[in-house]
């Protein structure tokens, strides 16, 4: 069973995501999930803001009655990739938080500055 702090923290890791998506802050956003779903692997980030981008284009383009389903069920899936990220990395709820806390900062999300560099 899945600790009820990462299921909290992963549920509003994604809903931060979809909270994001069509926003100004949307390239901002995504890139830090990105790394932090990286892990420091530099060479994985593209690959991931590569997803959240299609994902988030699915959206877009989806029928305006089916958008709402269509988020809930995009918002899941980026809930479940950090339920499995915070099981195999526990120290990554740190950077979650941050990152987080950080997005609802505006000078923060404006200047694009990183607010933690992810654990190895």
């Amino acid at each position: 069973m899945v600790a009820e702090w990462i299921v909290a923290l992963a549920t509003a890791g994604g809903s931060e995501l979809v909270g994001a998506r069509g926003t100004e802050d949307w390239k901002v956003v995504r890139a830090r999930f990105a790394r932090l779903l990286a892990r420091g692997d530099e060479s994985r980030v593209v690959g991931e803001i590569e997803r959240f981008d299609a994902e988030a284009g699915s959206l877009a383009r989806v029928d305006a009655a089916l958008r709402p389903r269509l988020g809930m069920a995009v918002e899941y899936t980026w809930q479940v990739r950090l339920v499995t990220l915070l099981e195999d990395h526990p120290e990554a709820a740190s950077d979650l938080c941050t990152l987080l806390l950080a997005a609802h900062d505006p000078v923060t999300v404006r200047s694009g500055s990183m607010p933690f560099a992810p654990s190895p």
